[in-house]
């Protein structure tokens, strides 16, 4: 008979296996919306946009948010227009700074414009400037790192900022800032709207340019005429004539200056060629050199330095726009197999 030993073997104990899972990474989380990359497309058509109106202040890759303010700003360019130019014609409604000082004194035009109570031009005035502190703030917003700050945008920037400061502290003081006849902000208007106006801008800015080339013949205008009136104080100074037109150099100066422009020619000679006729020399050669001489070079040289700088501008602009078309060309263009690029 056999007895079983005390010490039994033992199954051994099964453990469970588990199948091996691929890890699960978590997914990205989905861009926002105005995180998410604006379409090339509708980059590249802000880009030939661009090159229609001369310009390279665009960005190669953007967010929608900053497209969708562009777009915002584009659909704005009305209401800008119209804030701008009523905002300049502010001057034809409000009281005159010299009325603020002198309530009791009566103020009629002779067009009758209507006059606007003081709160209500003051308060339209600061609607404005802070409409374009608005529009500085979505340009920059709009055009990003494409944007190029010229000397134009922080002179318009201080400008504004001044005559906000002046308006709200006329709303408790009517003087402004600056105690006087003048209000700051009046005096800062017709700057600001050329700032804010880009076709006034570059025309200023042609102007100024072309009178860097012509200065020159200017400055020998203005010299011939200093000239020209010191003389007629010493040869008229013992006569009838010197006494009642060129008595000093105010007036010297002033009665030729109207002879520059012949509205006073012949009464401003009479008198003295009356009495001597050789003084008809005098107002000959005045009228040949200055009139009829510089007059005419300064002419072609003002019209041949502004027809330069239309050329300049010209090349300028169909350098910007191939430039603008280059960019929409490789928002939209992929690298090809051959190193080339196109546009699939």
């Amino acid at each position: 008979m056999f007895r079983l030993g005390h010490h039994a073997h033992h199954a051994p104990a099964v453990r469970p296996v588990v199948a091996a899972t691929p890890s699960m990474e978590p997914l990205p989380p989905e861009p926002v919306q105005s995180e998410a990359t604006a379409p090339p497309a509708d980059l590249a058509a802000v880009w030939v946009h661009k090159a229609g109106k001369g310009s390279e202040q665009w960005v190669r890759s953007c967010t929608v948010q900053q497209l969708e303010i562009y777009r915002l700003r584009k659909r704005l360019q009305s209401l800008t227009v119209l804030v701008k130019f009523a905002f300049l014609s502010l001057s034809l409604f409000e009281e005159p700074c010299w009325h603020l000082r002198c309530p009791e004194c009566e103020v009629k035009y002779s067009w009758q414009v209507p006059q606007l109570p003081f709160w209500a031009s003051n308060g339209a005035e600061i609607l404005c400037l802070v409409y374009f502190g608005i529009s500085f703030w979505l340009r920059e917003l709009s055009l990003g790192v494409g944007s190029r700050r010229l000397y134009w945008h922080s002179i318009r920037e201080v400008l504004v900022a001044l005559s906000l400061a002046d308006c709200l502290v006329a709303s408790f003081n009517t003087h402004g800032i600056v105690p006087g006849i003048f209000r700051l902000c009046r005096l800062f208007r017709p700057l600001i709207f050329i700032s804010v106006s880009k076709f006034v801008r570059r025309t200023v800015n042609r102007l100024w340019r072309s009178a860097l080339h012509f200065w020159d013949i200017l400055a020998a205008l203005g010299v011939a005429v200093l000239f020209f009136t010191w003389l007629a104080i010493v040869v008229f100074s013992r006569s009838e004539e010197g006494r009642e037109h060129f008595h000093d150099w105010p007036e010297a100066l002033a009665s030729l200056w109207v002879l520059f422009t012949t509205a006073n020619f012949p009464d401003v000679m009479i008198q003295s060629y009356t009495e001597t006729r050789s003084s008809f020399f005098f107002f000959f050669m005045y009228l040949l050199i200055c009139l009829y001489l510089l007059n005419n070079v300064l002419l072609a040289a003002v019209y041949d330095a502004y027809k330069d700088q239309l050329k300049e501008q010209l090349c300028k602009f169909l350098r910007l726009k191939s430039t603008a078309i280059s960019e929409a060309f490789h928002v939209l263009s992929e690298a090809s197999p051959e190193g080339s690029s196109v546009i699939t």
